[in-house]
């Protein structure tokens, strides 16, 4: 219970950074004299820079215990979450601290699922895998909301919610296992790498970035049409995660059912949220757009990662 109460804690929050989604059009209209691309790069920098430092961690596994990856990964991210409150006078700071957060998001999306891989097998493993997607979904549920309800004091207020990092951290230190070094052969050759693998991978980078234009656009979308704030914004965000919350907890009973198909269910669903959230016209449709893109990604990441590791394995 102690490991999985760790594990848990620090899966928790790898999707802290939706916390400023909701006030990327507040951001956007202070520092008015750069591009919305470049405000947009707030939210795209931790998922660009995750991309390349997934890669790296699978490097330090070798050198390093995953513990120790995790806790590097998180005081990243509080170093990133937390600055922006002492500097953000202009756009500049707020780049690099995403980029350093991106390097936690990156560091922590790919250890927590390989510890989880360590320490589990079977169902058990299948198991883990759906409470980790839940926990993610939680962790960004409550992150998008409470900077969307800081956001009323300010949109640098938002960023006071990642003080919930600080917890979370001492959590981790006491609770998180210590796992493997990874010294087997198909991690250090990448020719042993099944097929199946690398096809996953290339689904998942594939889904990753569209559902990411999502996250990044919604802030400008709700002040564009009107349709609602910076904290209208967040309700979006967090019906996202919400989905991811509700994936984790039925992911058990859809991986029994479909078994490979999970995969091809949760494109099925977020292509058809991302096709709601282009159509828009009222919030209702957004929010519903939102829930499938996050049940869908939520669903997505776990079931490859489960179907990986049996393929790994075997």
């Amino acid at each position: 219970m102690k490991h999985k109460i760790g594990i848990l804690c620090s899966c928790f929050i790898i999707m802290s950074y939706l916390a400023v989604s909701p006030v990327i059009a507040n951001i956007a209209d202070e520092f008015s004299d750069v591009g919305v691309s470049t405000v947009q790069m707030i939210l795209t920098l931790p998922s660009l820079v995750c991309l390349s430092t997934s890669l790296l961690a699978g490097v330090l596994a070798r050198y390093l215990y995953k513990r120790s990856i995790i806790l590097i990964s998180m005081a990243c991210y509080m170093m990133g979450g937390l600055c922006p409150l002492l500097i953000n006078s202009s756009i500049f700071p707020l780049l690099i601290c995403s980029a350093i957060m991106g390097l936690g998001v990156g560091g922590m999306v790919t250890t927590t699922g390989a510890i989880i891989c360590d320490c589990y097998e079977g169902t058990g493993r299948s198991q883990m895998m759906g409470f980790q997607s839940a926990v993610i979904g939680l962790g960004g549920t409550a992150f998008t909301l409470l900077g969307g309800w800081l956001s009323r004091f300010g949109w640098r207020a938002a960023y006071g919610a990642f003080f919930l990092l600080v917890p979370c951290f001492f959590i981790a230190v006491l609770c998180l296992p210590k796992g493997t070094l990874d010294t087997s052969g198909a991690s250090q050759n990448g020719r042993h790498i099944p097929r199946y693998v690398r096809v996953m991978a290339l689904l998942g980078f594939f889904f990753f970035t569209l559902q990411n234009t999502f996250n990044t656009n919604i802030s400008f979308y709700m002040a564009e049409t009107g349709l609602g704030t910076a904290r209208t914004a967040s309700l979006a965000t967090s019906l996202y995660t919400f989905a991811g919350l509700l994936a984790g907890c039925l992911l058990p009973l859809l991986m029994k059912r479909l078994a490979q198909y999970t995969v091809s269910l949760s494109f099925l669903l977020g292509a058809t949220g991302l096709f709601l959230a282009w159509l828009g016209g009222s919030l209702a449709v957004i929010l519903l757009g939102a829930l499938l893109i996050g049940f869908g990604f939520a669903m997505f990441t776990p079931a490859s990662s489960c179907l990986a590791a049996e393929r790994v394995d075997g």
